[in-house]
């Protein structure tokens, strides 16, 4: 677990930090969007969960909305907690599909369901890794990560902490699960 305190930097949703600009320690663990839509941003995510007359769309459960990717192989899976803003995502799952349940395709048809950070299922261990270090804790075939304390990006949203968590299988990314999880 990774604990901070003080001052620092502050890094913005969905656009890369500039090179001019310091990631602070730990924040590097921190990816905020699938597939360009970011976490806690209703504005973004809210057209996809609703159609056109602002009915709610795909939803499997009150909190749950599951959308496949092009040829199906693959969920995504995005969480509104309860008691939260209308449509803000603040978790997103990504695993292969295990069952024959129809999901909507999420709009733009993606190939694959792929994190801001570039991290995408079937990956090896070690090219995760390199993208956002090395786990807090590792439990059987899965990495635990966790921000905990002072953060710009947990003070930016208002959230005691991220997690993110990574399975594999055979050194091979199969799940990945990351956002902030309920209060």
């Amino acid at each position: 677990m990774r604990r901070f305190k003080g001052l620092i930097a502050a890094v913005v949703v969905a656009v890369a930090v500039p090179a001019t600009q310091a990631i602070a320690a730990g924040d590097e663990i921190v990816d905020l969007a699938i597939n360009g839509l970011p976490l806690l941003s209703p504005d973004q995510t809210g057209p996809i969960l609703t159609d056109a007359d602002g009915a709610v769309i795909h939803a499997a459960a009150s909190t749950l909305y599951r959308f496949a990717n092009a040829d199906g192989s693959q969920e995504l899976t995005l969480t509104v907690h309860p008691g939260a803003v209308r449509y803000s995502v603040s978790v997103a799952s990504v695993r292969y599909r295990r069952d024959a349940l129809a999901r909507p395709v999420l709009a733009g048809q993606p190939d694959a369901f792929v994190s801001r950070k570039g991290i995408r299922l079937g990956m090896a261990r070690d090219e995760v890794e390199s993208l956002i270090g090395e786990p807090d804790e590792v439990i059987g075939d899965t990495a635990v990560y966790e921000l905990v304390g002072e953060s710009s990006i947990l003070r930016r949203f208002s959230m005691p902490i991220y997690r993110a968590t990574y399975a594999y299988e055979d050194d091979r990314l199969i799940g990945f699960r990351f956002g902030f999880p309920y209060p």
